[in-house]
């Protein structure tokens, strides 16, 4: 009897030695620039924009709302790869690079023994942005240099056969859907083989980079004849990318990868044709530009032909594709696993007129003309342009169009409270990611008089660019509420309080490591003995006193020293991500020619 349990377990042990660990999960990142979403069969076009796009679909599951965080190239893949927003990772204007104090997709990949590689086409994702990083094979070709959809196809199958047996992760990214829209022949003329106008078979607005805003009113002078074929040169380069694409999976399929790879398809952002005046992108935060394409496909893990409603982020990609190949990692990412959707054990957020939803979509607009954020909680969406304080508030249910501004009509009323819940979601989520100063004041009832002055002075003149104040539950109060007044750029002051009630005033200062002067008053007398300033409650000297938000100890106090006081402090945000760059003569010109640099 013991020799045969010994048979039997020197055979068991044979097995699991030839089985050994389950083999690692390859992944391929399929990133097609300049796609929005209703422009795609699986999202319900009624062009045949997509046929390989929608098979993939049919074969996993589509994600009916998905949205970006910008509305360019760069900062949007950034936040693809990182799980962070562009302010906190930085790679969000043309003038700043990625941080190096996070982990990127490419990175942890590496990290785990996988070959990464990444084949590129336009110089918006050039390694000087640092989007590279984690990627031991980057392969940039500029877009004007001419390679298009299948040599994109080509180079990722080459690099892959190169890896051997060895796990890889490559982002295959397909740039041909940008402008200009030169789709080669047949696609030139698939969509409107009537057309006989003057713009031919390839669109390409030379004067958009160099005259934007007279160039969206030449754009909008053209004939709408002539508006639908531009578009349907667009879609042209759509099905064009999209042959190429099917021609990357069907290489796959030829290597015997398919069941054992991860498949995950995603756009960037959209682009505009007159929606709202407007054309290309970079611009706005509306629909049209940030509403994208998601799929993901993997035989036996993820659900065949499922689409789930309701709103999900771009910044959600990363820790689903590490769960899914079975990495944990110990890093601060802003997004959430969306693996139990696919087995359905949770809903996306989905659409409800009763209460704001827990999960909302913050996005920027970094490129062109006055920065703008948004929160999208769907049905609601508001969009704020930071240098006006001049808000817009949507209901995207009713008006998918956003034609209706909430704030200024008279026949369509917000439910209570919705405004102060948009507000509260997007001017928490600016203020936490990245650096804000926070004053909290405890008057100890209304028999005291409070004054307080805080002045932004940097070196080459600071400024105070954004402020709130809010009480202790965090309902938003009108500056007029405390008696607080933006007396210029650089000062904020708040004269003869008396109230009852704590409150706390957050506010930004540009450059963010400017030097901040704060004087603090109590009946008339210096509020030095009162007045606590981070985590260890150190006191000032005496008022005023001046701070940087790069000192030391400036931490939210852990206790509470009893009021009457003022208790200052300031908070970083997440990341540290924003550095500087040069770029070289050729990545300029590059760039100005795709109407990045104006």
């Amino acid at each position: 009897m013991k020799k045969i349990f010994l048979l039997v377990f020197i055979a068991f042990s044979f097995l699991c030695s030839c089985v050994g660990e389950p083999e690692p999960l390859n992944v391929v990142f399929i990133g097609l620039d300049t796609v929005r979403s209703d422009h795609l069969g699986c999202y319900g076009y009624e062009r045949e924009t997509s046929p390989a796009i929608d098979q993939l679909a049919s074969e996993g599951t589509l994600f009916e709302y998905a949205v970006s965080h910008s509305p360019w190239t760069l900062p949007s893949f950034a936040s693809a790869f990182t799980s962070l927003y562009p302010t906190q990772h930085g790679a969000g204007f043309l003038e700043s690079a990625m941080g190096i104090d996070f982990p990127t997709l490419g990175s942890v990949f590496a990290d785990h023994g996988y070959m990464t590689g990444a084949i590129i086409n336009t110089a918006a994702l050039n390694p000087a942005f640092g989007i590279d990083r984690g990627f031991v094979h980057y392969d940039v070709v500029p877009a004007t240099h001419g390679r298009v959809a299948g040599g994109t196809t080509v180079a990722v199958l080459e690099w892959i056969d190169r890896q051997g047996d060895a796990p890889f992760f490559v982002f295959a990214h397909y740039y041909d859907p940008h402008l200009p829209f030169s789709p080669p022949a047949p696609f030139d003329t698939l969509f409107d083989p009537g057309y006989i106008g003057e713009i031919g078979n390839s669109f390409d607005p030379e004067f958009l980079p160099t005259d934007r805003m007279n160039g969206f009113e030449k754009m909008n002078a053209l004939a709408g004849r002539d508006k639908e074929h531009i578009m349907a040169l667009y879609d042209g380069e759509i099905a064009f990318a999209d042959r190429a694409i099917g021609d990357l999976v069907k290489g796959l399929g030829e290597r015997g990868l398919m069941e054992n790879t991860l498949i995950v398809f995603m756009s960037d952002h959209g682009e505009e044709f007159f929606d709202h005046g407007g054309f290309a992108h970079g611009h706005t935060l509306y629909e049209e530009l940030l509403r994208v394409p998601l799929i993901f496909r993997l035989p036996g893990r993820i659900p065949a032909g499922k689409r789930i409603p309701g709103v999900v982020r771009l910044i959600d990609l990363m820790p689903t594709i590490l769960n899914l190949a079975g990495i944990e990692i110990d890093a601060h990412m802003e997004g959430r696993d969306l693996c139990p959707l696919f087995q359905g054990e949770e809903t996306a957020g989905t659409p409800r007129q009763d209460a704001m939803l827990v999960d909302e979509v913050f996005s920027e607009a970094l490129l062109f003309g006055p920065e703008q954020k948004c929160v999208t909680a769907f049905p609601y969406k508001i969009i704020r342009h930071m240098g006006s304080g001049e808000e817009m508030v949507f209901d995207l249910d009713r008006d998918p169009a956003e034609t209706r501004d909430l704030t200024r009509s008279v026949d369509t009323a917000l439910p209570a409270g919705t405004y102060q819940t948009l507000e509260q979601h997007l001017f928490g989520t600016i203020f936490r990611a990245s650096d804000t100063w926070y004053i909290q004041v405890d008057p100890a009832g209304a028999g005291h008089l409070l004054d307080m002055t805080a002045s932004a002075a940097g070196a080459a003149g600071g400024e105070i660019n954004l402020h709130r104040a809010f009480d202790t539950g965090g309902r938003f109060l009108d500056d007029s509420e405390i008696g607080l007044s933006h007396e210029t750029e650089s000062r904020l002051r708040l004269v003869g309080l008396s109230l009852d009630e704590s409150f706390i005033l957050a506010f930004k200062v540009e450059p963010p490591m400017a030097a901040v002067e704060f004087n603090f008053l109590l009946d008339g007398e210096a509020a030095t003995g009162i007045t606590y300033i981070g985590d260890d409650l150190a006191g000032p000297e005496a008022m005023p006193f001046t701070r940087r938000g790069a000192s030391k100890n400036l931490g939210k106090p852990a206790s509470h020293p009893g009021a009457p006081c003022f208790l200052i402090w300031h908070a970083g945000g997440q990341c540290k991500g924003r550095r500087p760059v040069e770029l070289d003569r050729d990545i300029k010109r590059e760039l100005r020619s795709l109407g990045y640099i104006q």
